[in-house]
C-alpha cells in the first residue's frame, strides 16, 4: 500500500466512474472536483504507507467531524500515478493540528487546484488501481474493523486536545 487518501461524502457517484473508468457525465465531473476541493485552503491528501497509518488518519478524520457519535467514513485512495503527468504538484506539509500526532507528516497539499489540474487527477483515479473504501460505524460481514474498534485501538495516539471528544465517542 502506498496511496493519497482523500475523505469525501459520497461513494456512488465515484464508484460508477471507477465502474466506468471514466467521467461519465458534466455532473459527475462537477461532484469530483468539488470533493477534491472541499475544505480550506489547498486541497488536502493524506499518504499512507501500511495499514495501520490508513486506519490513523481515518480516525483523524473522523475526530475532526463536527459529531457526536461515531459516523462513517468514505475516502478514496490515488495511486501516485494519479498525480504524475498532472500540471498540479504534491508538496508534503504536516498538519499541527491534526488529532492523531504519529501522521501529522504525511499530510500533503495539491498546489494548484484548478479545474485543468483536478480534473485530469480524477480521470486518472477513474482509470488506475486506487480505490474507493468506507470505514463502517457499525461491524458489518465485510468490514473487520469499524470505526469505534479504531477508535479503542488508537486511542493512547489521540492528541490531548481530542482526547475528551475520542471518549465520548466511545460512550
Amino acid at each position: 500500500m502506498n496511496c493519497f487518501i482523500r475523505k469525501i461524502q459520497s461513494l456512488a457517484m465515484w464508484q460508477e466512474g471507477k465502474d466506468a473508468k471514466q467521467i461519465l457525465s458534466p455532473l459527475h465531473a462537477m461532484r469530483y472536483a468539488l470533493d477534491i476541493n472541499k475544505g480550506k485552503g489547498k486541497p488536502s491528501f493524506w499518504r499512507a504507507t501500511n495499514e495501520e497509518e490508513l486506519e490513523k488518519i481515518v480516525l483523524g478524520m473522523l475526530l475532526m467531524m463536527n459529531i457526536n457519535q461515531i459516523d462513517s467514513i468514505r475516502i478514496i485512495s490515488f495511486g501516485e500515478e494519479c498525480f504524475s503527468g498532472n500540471q498540479g504538484k504534491l508538496s508534503n506539509k504536516e498538519d499541527p493540528s491534526f488529532p492523531i500526532i504519529s501522521v501529522r507528516k504525511l499530510h500533503y497539499e495539491l498546489n494548484p487546484a484548478n479545474e485543468t489540474v483536478i480534473l485530469p487527477i480524477a480521470e486518472t483515479f477513474l482509470s488506475c488501481k486506487g480505490e474507493c473504501k468506507e470505514f463502517h460505524k457499525n461491524k458489518t460481514k465485510n468490514n473487520v474493523l469499524n470505526m469505534g474498534e479504531i477508535l479503542k485501538k488508537y486511542l493512547n495516539d489521540v492528541s490531548d486536545e481530542y482526547k475528551e471528544k475520542a471518549l465520548k465517542l466511545l460512550k
